[in-house]
């Protein structure tokens, strides 16, 4: 999930620290190359990463227009649907390891 506002209120139990923060991507994409999709991220780090796993909550019921599209497309270059469950959906970057495979 990567915008989540609580954290950026006062009440909420985590605080972010985003001067230690990545420059966070997801696949292709930084924050703000979407309109009206943005997510917590240090434009500024030299560290940048692709985000390990998205959450999608009323996936079915989004848009059917050109920034849904771009998402889709970076979603199934970069990363693999983990579970879909009613209205929700985890989808897991292919770089990272499959913790849950037995040794």
């Amino acid at each position: 999930m990567l915008e989540n506002y609580e954290c950026s209120e006062g009440y909420f139990p985590l605080i972010w620290n985003t001067q230690k923060m990545p420059a966070i991507y997801l696949g292709t994409l930084k924050r703000f190359n979407i309109e009206n999709l943005y997510w917590k991220s240090n434009d500024e780090a030299e560290k940048k990463v692709i985000a390990d796993y998205v959450f999608i909550h009323m996936e079915s019921k989004q848009p059917s227009d050109t920034n849904t599209t771009i998402i889709k497309s970076n979603l199934d270059e970069f990363y693999s649907l983990v579970c879909k469950e009613n209205s929700c959906s985890l989808y897991k970057n292919r770089n990272l390891p499959d913790y849950h495979d037995a040794n």
